[in-house]
């Protein structure tokens, strides 16, 4: 027998890839497509879909610019993620077939925080602190992962990680490629449309969204 806040229907979209490989305005463009399709989407973004995750992201901000411990950096982010995760939760147990987008989530940690305190550590601290009762229910969500590899325009003036080494960062969202639903890639023009709106859309037919 499923639990009350069982989603059995809904989707979690995550959008990962590199700084300024296009998830934003990937993200804006896709979250008007499906809901012109009629679909429910929530949109959500880490860190700082909730007014304490965007506290929280502030903190880690000035953690990493007076030289935090990156652990600390990692945990903080995770605090924010469960923050986002809970509102999640709680929209999808009112649209039991809702979909959302979120811009990052757990690969995002992996690829940024891992770099400094090692992958398989930061791995598991996306496990850390959403609880079982959360985890599961969120669980029963369809998730699918979409990676963007757009052109290489890095922001730096407010990332978390700064002096993080971007190639190492995309190399990590590369060897994801093969559990990804959706890949959009700069490298495979055909695949790559210019715009946030036909990015949106090859997107959402490789998802089976639309």
């Amino acid at each position: 027998m499923q639990t009350p806040h069982a989603h059995p229907t809904s989707t979690f979209i995550i959008l990962e890839g590199p700084d300024g490989s296009g998830k934003t305005s990937t993200a804006s463009a896709l979250c008007d497509l499906l809901r012109h399709k009629g679909r429910q989407v929530l949109r959500v973004r880490e860190p700082g879909s909730t007014s304490l995750g965007q506290e929280l992201r502030q903190i880690a901000l000035d953690a990493k610019r007076s030289s935090g411990n990156p652990h600390t950096i990692a945990l903080l982010m995770q605090a924010a993620r469960v923050e986002s995760y809970l509102m999640v939760d709680t929209w999808l147990s009112t649209h039991p077939r809702g979909t959302v987008i979120s811009e990052r989530s757990w690969p995002s940690t992996v690829a940024y925080q891992g770099s400094a305190i090692g992958h398989d550590a930061a791995l598991e601290l996306t496990r850390f602190g959403l609880g079982l009762h959360l985890y599961a229910h969120l669980s029963r969500a369809r998730h699918q992962l979409a990676l963007l590899f757009g052109p290489r325009r890095p922001f730096f003036e407010d990332a978390i990680d700064s002096t993080v080494d971007h190639d190492a960062v995309e190399a990590y969202y590369r060897s994801l490629i093969p559990e990804a639903h959706a890949v959009s890639d700069r490298n495979h023009p055909d695949v790559f449309p210019l715009t946030p709106t036909q990015r949106a859309a090859a997107l959402a037919q490789q998802l089976e969204l639309i």
